[in-house]
């Protein structure tokens, strides 16, 4: 996978899929805002 121009290893993409709606509020939400400021939308 590529992100931003440069190769992301496949390992960081696993956090997002273990979030659903259930539990993303919660348990993600550091996750999504260390995408965030990543720059990943």
């Amino acid at each position: 996978k590529y992100l931003a121009g440069q190769k992301v290893p496949p390992f960081t993409f696993v956090p997002s899929v273990l979030i659903n709606k259930e539990n993303a509020a919660e348990k993600g939400k550091p996750f999504l805002d260390a995408a965030e400021k990543a720059g990943v939308k």
